[in-house]
C-alpha cells in the first residue's frame, strides 16, 4: 500500500509489517511528516536498514509517523543508499525464508549499461580492442549449493572470458571460450558472489552478450552484510604490469594538462593512449626517452570519464581519469 508519494520520495507499507521508504535523490536527505500507518500510537519504530543507526521514531496521532529516507550518495550509516525500513522495535532475527532456487539474467548492452563513477558502475557491451572488463551483476548465494553459469554472446567468432568474485572482489574461478560457455561453481560461503566478463584478447571486436545465472539463495541475509560494487579494473586479468607504487598521475580529476610521474627513467618508448569507456579511442602518443615525467595536453579532450593506457616493453598500466 502506497502511504507517501512525491517526486523524491515514496512510502509504502507492507500492512502491520513494515513502512519501506525509497529515494533517488542523489545528495539530500528526505523528510516526511504525517504518513499514516496502521500501527496504534505509541509504537516505536526502527529503521533495519541501519541508516539510521540506533535512531527510533513513535507513532502518534492516530497512526501517523514522521521518518527520513537516506539520499543515494552512501553518506548514511552503513553506506545505506536511498532507502530505509522502518518496523516496530524487537525483531531480533534476520529475515528467513525457505532457500529456494533463483534464476537472473543479463543483458549486457550499452543501451542497458551504467558506467558513471556514481552509479553500481555494471553493464554495458565489451568495448572495441580491449581488455576492459564489465561487471555483469550479483547475487546472494547459500553456501556449498552450486551456481550455475550460461553465458550467450552476439557472436560465436570472438572469445570471451568470465570471473567470478567473492565478497571482497578477488576472483575465485573464471571460463574462456568461444561460443555458448557454460559452467558450474560450487559456492564455499553464504554471501555475495559478483560476475564480470571481458574480452580474451586486446585486438578484438567488441560485442553485446547475455548472462544467466542459476543459485540457491540463502535462507538468511544479513542486511548489514557489506555490498561491494567490485567495479572494473583490468588489474586483475593478467596482464603484465608496470609497478604501480612507481607511477603517479596527477590531477585527477584533471582540465587542461595532465601529468604521469616515474619512479625511476624510462628510456625507451612509453605509447599512451585514452579510450572511452565504450573502447573509443580518442588520444594516442608515442615518446621516445621519457625519463621520469610525461605531460600530456588535454584540451582537446571533452569532459568525462576515460580509461588511461601506458605501454612500454610490454608492461602496461592502466587507469581510469576524470576530465573536468
Amino acid at each position: 500500500m502506497v502511504r507517501w508519494s512525491a517526486p523524491d520520495a515514496l512510502v509504502m507499507e507492507r500492512e502491520g509489517k513494515a513502512l519501506i521508504a525509497v529515494t533517488d535523490q542523489w545528495s539530500n536527505w528526505q523528510n516526511v511528516s504525517s504518513v499514516q500507518t496502521s500501527w496504534s500510537d505509541g509504537t516505536v519504530l526502527y529503521d533495519y536498514s541501519g541508516a539510521h543507526g540506533n535512531q527510533t521514531i513513535t507513532v502518534y496521532g492516530g497512526g501517523k509517523v514522521d521518518l527520513s529516507i537516506p539520499p543515494c550518495d552512501g553518506s548514511a550509516n552503513l553506506g545505506r543508499r536511498g532507502y530505509a525500513i522502518w518496523a516496530p522495535q524487537g525483531v531480533v532475527e534476520n529475515y528467513s525464508n525457505p532457500s529456494k532456487q533463483t534464476t537472473q539474467e543479463w543483458e549486457m548492452s550499452n543501451d542497458l549499461g551504467d558506467r558513471h563513477n556514481y552509479s553500481l558502475m555494471q553493464g554495458g557491451a565489451l568495448p572495441d580492442n580491449s581488455l576492459e572488463c564489465r561487471v555483469v551483476g550479483r547475487v546472494f548465494s547459500k553456501a556449498q549449493s552450486e551456481i550455475t553459469i550460461d553465458l550467450y554472446p552476439e557472436t560465436d567468432e570472438n572469445a570471451l572470458k568470465f570471473y567470478i568474485l567473492d565478497k571482497d572482489c578477488n576472483v575465485l574461478d573464471s571460463i574462456e571460450g568461444t561460443g555458448v560457455l557454460n559452467h558450474t561453481y560450487t559456492s564455499n560461503y553464504s554471501g555475495w558472489y559478483t560476475f564480470r566478463v571481458s574480452n580474451s584478447t586486446a585486438t578484438q571486436p567488441g560485442q553485446k552478450c547475455w548472462v544467466k545465472v542459476t543459485y540457491q539463495g540463502a535462507d538468511q541475509f544479513n542486511t548489514e552484510e557489506a555490498k561491494n560494487r567490485c567495479e572494473c579494473s583490468i588489474d586483475d586479468l593478467g596482464i603484465n604490469e608496470f609497478t604501480k607504487e612507481n607511477i603517479e598521475v596527477y590531477p585527477i580529476p584533471f582540465s587542461a594538462e595532465l601529468n604521469i610521474l616515474f619512479g625511476e627513467a624510462i628510456n625507451n618508448n612509453v605509447q599512451v593512449s585514452i579510450y572511452t569507456l565504450d573502447g573509443r579511442l580518442v588520444y594516442h602518443q608515442t615518446e621516445n626517452q621519457v625519463g621520469s615525467e610525461m605531460k600530456l595536453d588535454m584540451r582537446s579532450i571533452n569532459a568525462g570519464t576515460y580509461l588511461l593506457e601506458l605501454v612500454s616493453e610490454g608492461n602496461k598500466f592502466y587507469k581510469n581519469i576524470l576530465k573536468l
